[in-house]
């Protein structure tokens, strides 16, 4: 587990966590790649997730609270890559059909599509490409 920065003390009554929130790997891509699913609110690390093509699973409990006095950037039932849980139970529902699943499912696959164009792992060298053939006409 890793809270966000601005989140107070969890406290998980018992239940064995890792949480790796004060680790001195910052960068929440290098964890990600180890997940196998990836739990979360409205962090936009599912975005970046989606290209493990791996399971995402939320637990909004608070939605309409958050969306009253937040916001959020996108209407998240129709971008998030799968339900919105606002209940544990419905979290824990589908949290176990990721679990038994482990494949993406099909509005996953969607929104990865809206989200990211080129899924091949070439995009630095598209990145270096273009900045080379800017170079040569400046």
């Amino acid at each position: 587990m890793k809270k966000h920065p601005n989140t107070p003390a969890l406290d998980f009554d018992g239940i064995e966590v890792l949480d790796v929130s004060d680790s001195p790997c910052r960068e929440v891509g290098t964890l990600l790649r180890h997940a196998h699913i990836l739990v979360t609110d409205y962090s936009s690390a599912w975005i970046d997730y989606l290209l493990l093509d791996r399971p995402v699973v939320s637990y909004c409990y608070d939605l309409e609270s958050y969306m009253e006095n937040r916001g959020l950037l996108y209407d998240y039932e129709s971008i998030f890559p799968g339900r919105l849980n606002q209940t544990f139970d419905f979290f824990l529902a589908e949290l176990q059909k990721a679990l038994n699943n482990g494949t993406p499912d099909r509005q996953q696959v969607r929104v990865k599509r809206i989200f990211h164009k080129y899924c091949d792992g070439n995009n630095s060298r598209r990145v270096c490409d273009y900045l080379a053939s800017e170079l040569r006409v400046a």
